[in-house]
């Protein structure tokens, strides 16, 4: 079957897509499931990371796998128990010559498919490549993943506008909330502001619940509150220090 894109609607018969929540789903998430939506697919999420993700993920890798990758291999395995007809698996290579992607985002479909195969298992891996430098633009890779689920120009077209400005309105809300949350501490006295720090890391580890279970480790029976330290705090733990260095030398 002909489309003007000029290829065969080979995926018209995937009705349920499963996204892993895991690797870049915490980046560009949100213009995955809204791309396929639009499209009136129905989208699959997989649970949150847990342990059993992991283990299964380790089950179905290498040993020179990533923790991330073994963690997306889990995710990947918990939809085809879900009985999803595809996984969605991009390849992404870069976004131009100084935003690129670490060599496993450009092989996790292969990564995929092949791990299953090895364990005896099957799965869809449903893909597209994003490689800017060599012309392989965003749009060009949105729209020819479309028509090849069936859709129009129009319809491609549609889809694609519609994640590009949900994913915008997204890192618009999260700016705004940071925003938000260092007017707050600012707004505070100096005496009661918490020492405040700023956490960079890729989104696959800092927004995973359980790569990033540190953050909800509870409080240790010193600490009165499950909140970063005052300065108040700060000198009461300084004092304990001395208090205890002094006792040492006198003992």
């Amino acid at each position: 079957m002909k489309l003007e894109f000029g290829q065969r609607a080979d995926l018209a018969d995937i009705r349920r897509i499963g996204i892993p929540r895991a690797l870049l789903y915490y980046r560009y998430g949100i213009a995955w499931r809204t791309f396929f939506t639009e499209l009136g697919l129905e989208v699959v999420l997989d649970a949150p990371s847990d342990r059993g993700t992991l283990e299964a993920g380790d089950r179905l890798s290498v040993d020179e796998c990533c923790l991330a990758s073994k963690l997306f291999l889990g995710h990947v395995a918990a939809l085809v128990d879900q009985g999803v007809d595809a996984v969605f698996v991009p390849s992404l290579m870069g976004y131009g010559r100084f935003d690129t992607f670490c060599t496993k985002f450009q092989a996790l479909p292969d990564l995929a498919e092949n791990a299953f195969i090895v364990a005896g298992r099957r799965v869809r891996v449903v893909s597209f490549r994003i490689d800017e430098l060599a012309g392989e633009t965003e749009e060009a890779a949105y729209l020819g993943l479309a028509a090849r689920f069936g859709a129009t120009r129009k319809e491609a077209r549609r889809a694609y506008k519609a994640a590009v400005a949900a994913q915008r309105d997204y890192y618009d809300a999260m700016a705004r909330e940071q925003e938000k949350l260092v007017r707050s501490i600012s707004k505070m006295p100096a005496a009661e502001r918490p020492l405040t720090i700023l956490l960079a890391a890729h989104p696959y580890v800092s927004h995973d619940p359980f790569v990033a279970v540190w953050w909800k480790m509870p409080c240790t029976s010193r600490e009165p509150a499950c909140s970063l330290p005052t300065r108040q705090t700060r000198r009461a733990r300084s004092r304990r220090a001395t208090s205890s260095a002094t006792s040492s030398r006198g003992s």
